[in-house]
């Protein structure tokens, strides 16, 4: 009787713990998927969107070299990382994406709206944290009624990061304006970008402050370009932006430019406008080797004699370009070209 009532209570636990017991059961969360796509070969999907749609948060997107045209426009309302290629081979023509969601990654595309007069290639809106990086991203083709469309439009976004992108203006009757333009967003960093000249219409840049920018190359500045108490550099020594007009010599060095030898880094600052300065204005592009005015990522024979070529010319003159003048101080001497030779045979990584 006993070994029976003990068999009884110890039923009766186990029967009255089975409902507690299948609270602690939990779903296996599932691992994040690489889904591929190609537009003419064997993939997952021959379009981007059929692949974020079917993409989960947190999977990885691999697109294929191929011009890609998708006649509506690509949303992205998911945490996702969209990879193209490579910026050269991997197209997204009528090129408009638009991300709504936090934490997406988006790099190695050719955004390209050439045939949407009067969009943004990329319109970021009510996301924080996205990443747009190693993009080529071209004028939008304006048209008379809309030609104040940026190529890339942040909006209500904070605490994104814009780097190594290239932004290329359409050289075409109709313009093609190289810009990006922050609206009620702050908190982001723009660094290590191109912003090529080109086009009727130049880059823009409109900033509504609490942004920041540097190592970026700015190629033909001067244009309007208007923005509100940003960030323009990184401090010392990491420095500000390349700005092609930039007409400061580089005699000194430290954080005030008081100390004796150059650093490549301008000693006076790059005036933007009455609200924003550049305090380190970079004197050679941001990534470039110096000596290497070709920009082929090689120092060489070559290089030296294109600085040799540009000898004794100065600032002012029609012929003198601060890619040739190494040491930044407004003529190029022998100086510049025992430079290039000290760098003989360097090359980028």
């Amino acid at each position: 009787m006993k070994k029976k009532m003990v068999s009884a209570i110890t039923l009766t636990l186990l029967l009255t713990s089975m409902p507690f017991l299948a609270f602690d059961i939990r779903p296996v969360k599932a691992e994040p998927k690489t889904w591929t796509v190609d537009d003419d070969g064997p993939a997952d999907f021959h379009a981007i969107q059929e692949a974020v749609d079917a993409a989960s948060p947190g999977d990885t997107i691999l697109v294929a070299s191929g011009t890609y045209t998708e006649w509506d426009d690509v949303y992205i309302r998911k945490t996702i990382s969209l990879l193209g290629e490579s910026p050269n081979s991997t197209i997204l023509e009528r090129g408009i994406a638009i991300i709504n969601a936090n934490n997406v990654r988006v790099s190695g595309f050719t955004l390209d709206c050439l045939y949407r007069p009067g969009v943004a290639a990329m319109h970021i809106y009510c996301s924080n944290n996205v990443i747009l990086s190693n993009n080529f991203i071209k004028g939008n083709g304006n048209d008379a009624i809309n030609n104040d469309r940026p190529n890339v439009f942040l909006s209500s976004s904070n605490n994104c990061t814009l780097r190594g992108n290239t932004w290329m203006p359409y050289e075409c009757a109709d313009g093609g304006r190289a810009g990006l333009h922050f609206f009620d967003s702050t908190g982001n960093i723009i660094v290590a970008n191109n912003f090529l000249e080109g086009g009727i219409f130049p880059w823009e840049i409109w900033d509504e402050g609490g942004n920041t920018f540097y190592h970026n190359n700015f190629w033909k500045p001067g244009f309007p370009r208007f923005s509100e108490n940003s960030i323009w550099d990184d401090g010392y020594p990491s420095g500000g932006n390349y700005w092609s007009d930039y007409a400061g010599n580089d005699t000194y060095s430290g954080p005030y430019q008081n100390e004796t030898g150059c650093d490549g880094i301008g000693d006076t600052p790059y005036t933007i406008d009455e609200n924003n300065s550049d305090n380190h204005p970079l004197m050679i592009p941001w990534g470039s080797l110096l000596g290497d005015v070709n920009g082929d990522g090689y120092v060489g024979i070559d290089d030296i004699f294109l600085v040799a070529s540009r000898f004794s010319k100065e600032l002012g003159d029609p012929e003198y370009s601060r890619v040739y003048d190494l040491n930044g101080d407004g003529y190029v001497g022998i100086d510049d070209i025992f430079t290039a030779a000290q760098h003989f045979g360097e090359e980028n990584p």
